[in-house]
């Protein structure tokens, strides 16, 4: 009898059987989001296993070769029977489209010796759908990929000195207590180097009117940063600047997001980004927040300011940050141009220019942060 931990299995093998490492943790992982995504939606079990199997971008086209040929019968079934050889978990299009049924207890109820074969789902254009396009439905699906999300923002080097075998220098102390432990014994020296920690990511997100469809899409994506990886910041924009980490930090989404809606007073109000930018880099940019940090603002441009004042401040930031990423929603309209003001005076200190509108777009943002 096929069960969901089986079949999660079995996916592991045929990515291993491809070269790919996928300890067991991500198999963990991989079970517990289909646990709540269930089965019936084929593209949600693809960027399931995708969010947690896969941790670099080069895995990505071995991944989707092997999805195609364990889940949807594409290609050589070799190694699914392999990897598999009682398993079965066959979806009708009818299935696949109700999803009212209980998918786990359905798969421990198919009989054995036939071949897993996961119909293609019409939910796959979720990822490229524009959030303002979606219904309630759709977006909780949306919220439930962005979590999904791996975070491993690049490393920097540290100034604190650790253990290492290659080290460029000897750590006395710990050179001497070694000799002491083997009765006063000279060995070779023991050796010490600078340690590596995460790069600090710092969110800015336009929660101003025009930016309304995008701003919980963003914050979610904030939240699963926060609770995904450490030494992350978030802060949001509209007539007033507001640091909302503490309440991104509880691991309930919903709770989360309440939490910072709450704290949030000025929702769909208008932008002064130059302002703005310029209490963040006074307040905590230029205090050390933004130094070596990567600074992601989210907002589509549109300023109510002075666009001098914004390009002031983006080249303050610009002096102390790694990098800038802005995410901009009307970058995925056709023949868009950064033709509002507050873009145009901005652009030139932005290190990497993105659409924002999608789950597609927003998982780009991550691969660009991991850089």
């Amino acid at each position: 009898m096929a069960r969901p931990a089986e079949i999660v299995a079995g996916f592991a093998f045929t990515l291993r059987g491809e070269g790919l490492k996928v300890p067991p943790s991500s198999v963990q992982h991989f079970h517990r989001a289909l646990s709540e995504l269930g089965w019936s939606q084929l593209s949600l079990v693809y960027w399931a296993g995708r969010s947690t199997l896969i941790t670099r971008p080069e895995s990505i086209e071995t991944y989707d070769r092997c999805f195609d040929r364990f889940f949807r019968g594409v290609g050589d079934m070799k190694e699914l029977a392999v990897s598999m050889p009682s398993s079965v978990l066959i979806l009708t299009d009818e299935e696949d489209e109700s999803g009212n049924e209980d998918d786990q207890d359905r798969a421990d109820e198919l009989p054995v010796d036939q071949i897993i074969s996961l119909r293609y789902s019409d939910n796959e254009v979720l990822r490229s759908k524009d959030f303002s396009e979606m219904d309630e439905t759709e977006l909780k699906m949306a919220y439930r990929l962005i979590q999904l999300f791996r975070w491993s923002p690049p490393l920097r080097r540290s100034l604190r000195l650790v253990r290492s075998r290659s080290g460029r220098e000897i750590d006395l102390r710990r050179t001497l207590r070694e000799s002491m432990a083997n009765g006063g014994e000279l060995s070779l020296p023991a050796m010490k180097d600078r340690g590596h920690r995460r790069r600090k990511v710092v969110f800015l997100c336009d929660v101003s009117g025009s930016m309304e469809p995008y701003a919980k899409p963003v914050l979610q994506l904030a939240h699963s940063a926060v609770v995904g990886t450490e030494r992350v910041e978030v802060f949001t924009m509209a007539t007033r600047l507001t640091r909302v980490t503490r309440e991104l930090q509880s691991k309930d989404p919903d709770r989360a997001l309440k939490g910072a809606a709450a704290k949030v007073v000025d929702y769909s109000g208008g932008t002064r980004l130059g302002e703005l930018l310029r209490k963040f880099n006074d307040l905590y940019a230029i205090r050390g927040m933004g130094r070596r940090s990567v600074v992601v603002i989210s907002s589509d441009g549109w300023d109510r300011g002075d666009p001098t004042e914004l390009a002031e401040e983006m080249a303050r930031l610009k002096r102390v940050a790694h990098r800038i990423v802005w995410i901009n929603p009307l970058k995925a309209m056709p023949g868009y141009a950064p033709l509002a003001r507050g873009m145009a005076a901005a652009l030139p200190f932005v290190d990497n220019f993105l659409e924002g509108h999608s789950v597609a777009a927003l998982e780009k943002l991550v691969e660009v942060i991991s850089q």
